[in-house]
């Protein structure tokens, strides 16, 4: 039985939507059982189509139901999250210096902190706070209690993250957090398995550390679960709510036997949820460590895309039972973030302001991300293919042409406009598709996207012309 109240401050279709779900989960709405039509589901509920359509495309995206042209909706087959009576304890390259007048490139952002008046007053209260010390000591190697407690209570409300301030760890940046997962797991006894393609640091730093390193395929749907299950004593690492560099959404069915295989073979999952702030067309995904009962999951975050990515902060949120010990594992560390930053995002994250420059950034990337798309869609429609839209400030744009990725590259440099090759994210390059190109769009002024648009559309066009020779 359906209940929605109507004068709640949620949504309709978010309470359609939690209410499936919670159905489908809990086994009321059985593996195979077809939903109601669209139609029938707003007449016995006395609300638009519209609501139900977007409630079930939520569903759909994130694997709770699975759609078959001319039938309708069906439930898909979930695995049950194992439990056990006793629990077990236990990077992008940097972009080339842009040559070119219309660099697309991945990482920069034209809307940060620095325009947001709050901002700059939450650091004029850290920094008088800081001011009337009587010494300033070191801080505790986990980073800053206060912004530890500001950040739990962001991710819970955020990302559905369950955790106490003490499971968090602030670092300077993702690589930082990737050095120590390194230290905390031994090479001896853990293996790293990555998705392919993926973040090519990751696989650069554990290996540095003598990690044996495994690549599993990565496709529309995320990571090929079916190779987990020859690794035990493993770390994956993975982006599950938008898979870089394609974009993915990994579904609900392949979280679950993830956390199963984790639990089975005490291995652990690396969560990083790099952009999770960043979406524009459904609800944002819940994060993996949302729904790992078992603490298997570490979770990684950063502000670098939410504030900006000159600051380096970001976070660990490790499990729950893991057997760690900052102090006593590393005596002589101490927090990697200033204290006067630390102080600056607690006090951020704790006012309203926080809620708005979300909204508001989100707002800003959106437009970009739907004039780009609608600008491809209409002056090229099905020459291309776009990867991992809808969240982030990149996609991949795959082309129907002979060429490769080099010689579009070189193709679109004559027009002045430097895209990438996609290929440096794959563990052997030599097997990428190639016909594929990496955009972002984050540091693109946007008065200035039409120039950006226009001179990408004469390179597309010459790649084009070629192909028809």
């Amino acid at each position: 039985m359906i209940t929605l109240d109507r004068a709640s401050p949620i949504s309709l279709y978010e309470q359609l939507y939690r209410e499936l779900k919670k159905a489908i989960i809990s086994g009321e709405l059985p593996p195979g059982k077809q939903l109601p039509s669209t139609r029938a589901l707003a007449l016995q509920y006395d609300i638009s189509r519209n609501t139900v359509n977007t409630a079930y495309s939520q569903l759909l995206v994130e694997g709770f139901i699975t759609s078959r042209p001319g039938s309708g909706f069906y439930v898909e087959k979930i695995p049950l999250p194992v439990t056990l009576n006793q629990t077990t304890p236990s990077a992008i390259p940097e972009a080339q210096s842009p040559s070119c007048t219309y660099d697309f490139s991945y990482g920069s952002l034209d809307f940060n902190i620095y325009r947001n008046r709050a901002f700059r007053q939450a650091m004029s209260r850290a920094w008088n706070n800081m001011e009337k010390r009587n010494s300033i000591p070191y801080e505790p190697a986990a980073g800053s209690l206060h912004l530890r407690e500001a950040i739990t209570h962001m991710l819970h409300s955020s990302r559905g993250v369950v955790a106490t301030p003490d499971q968090i760890i602030l670092t300077s940046g993702h690589y930082y957090s990737l050095f120590l997962l390194t230290a905390f797991f031994s090479s001896s006894h853990y293996s790293l398995i990555l998705e392919d393609p993926g973040y090519p640091a990751v696989r650069d730093i554990f290996q540095k550390e003598n990690f044996s390193i495994h690549a599993i395929p990565a496709g529309k749907t995320g990571i090929d679960t079916a190779p987990l299950h020859q690794y035990t004593n493993a770390l994956l690492y993975i982006t599950p709510s938008h898979q870089y560099p394609l974009g993915s959404i990994l579904p609900i069915k392949k979280r679950m036997e993830i956390l199963n295989w984790a639990v089975q073979t005490n291995s652990y999952i690396i969560e990083n949820d790099y952009d999770s702030e960043l979406h524009y067309r459904d609800m944002p995904i819940p994060s993996l460590q949302s729904i790992d009962s078992n603490h298997r999951v570490i979770y990684l975050g950063t502000f670098s895309k939410s504030i900006s990515p000159d600051i380096r902060a970001s976070y660990l949120v490790m499990p729950e039972n893991f057997p760690l010990h900052l102090k006593e594992r590393f005596p002589r560390i101490s927090a990697s973030l200033p204290q006067l930053m630390e102080e600056t995002l607690a006090y951020y994250l704790e006012s309203d302001a926080w809620e708005k420059h979300l909204n508001i950034i989100r707002s800003h990337f959106r437009k970009k991300h739907d004039a780009i798309i609608a600008f491809l869609k209409k002056h090229f429609g099905e020459k291309i293919t776009i990867h991992g839209i809808g969240g982030g400030v990149h996609f991949v744009l795959e082309l129907k042409s002979c060429l490769s990725a080099q010689q579009m590259i070189a193709i679109l440099n004559t027009e002045s406009v430097q895209v990438y090759n996609p290929a440096m994210f794959w563990s052997h390059p030599e097997q990428a598709p190639k016909h594929m190109l990496l955009m972002g769009y984050g540091g693109i002024p946007e008065d200035e996207l039409p120039d950006y648009l226009e001179a990408l559309r004469k390179g597309l066009n010459k790649i084009f012309d070629i192909d028809e020779l």
